[in-house]
């Protein structure tokens, strides 16, 4: 019977924490879990520490786990918040973009800084369909540690833009052409109109 109620309070901390991670998780918002800057996994790894410690150990009450894990998401919001506000504080905590390569010449510092191979960064360039550096412009290495990539103008594929671009040039063109004809034929009509005179 003990030992019925030793595993019913082992399920009911962890429903209860479990209920308490996934509120703080949504209170957090997408952003942080689509894009990881170190700081936001730094609070993942320690909500997950402090959750289960109250789980595995009977001596840790219940409110050892969800003061710390609510007070570290407060802190995550807070730093968001203030990211938002002000960018150098952003810079700290998410950290910057850097550029890898540019204008089809890679960045040897900054690959050499961030410790990314140039094989590593062909891998990354394959994943976006990229298979030289000529065809970049500019590929950087985001916070969240994603490479993203500009390619060069003769590189991209067409947009709609591009051909409605290229359609009104070419029916400019056609409107002049047509306009020239028809003062040629006017003009024409006019000599003929005189010579019968």
């Amino acid at each position: 019977m003990k030992f019925l109620g030793e595993i019913g309070m082992h399920a009911l901390k962890t429903l209860i924490l479990y209920t308490v991670v996934l509120i703080v998780f949504r209170l957090m918002g997408k952003r942080s879990m689509g894009h990881m800057a170190p700081f936001d996994w730094a609070v993942l790894i320690m909500i997950g520490e402090t959750a289960a410690l109250p789980m595995q150990e009977e001596s840790f009450k219940i409110e050892q786990g969800i003061v710390p894990v609510v007070t570290l998401a407060a802190l995550q919001m807070l730093v968001s918040f203030v990211n938002l506000h002000w960018r150098a504080f952003e810079r700290v905590t998410q950290g910057v973009a850097k550029p890898l390569v540019q204008k089809g010449n890679l960045n040897q510092t900054n690959l050499d800084f961030e410790r990314i191979t140039t094989a590593d960064l062909q891998i990354a360039l394959r994943e976006k369909g990229i298979t030289s550096l000529s065809e970049v412009e500019e590929a950087n290495l985001e916070p969240t540690g994603k490479v993203s990539v500009i390619k060069t103008k003769s590189s991209r594929a067409l947009t709609l833009k591009d051909i409605q671009q290229v359609s009104a040039a070419r029916l400019d063109a056609l409107l002049e052409e047509n306009l020239r004809r028809v003062q040629e034929r006017a003009g024409q009509t006019l000599a003929e109109i005189k010579s019968r005179k």
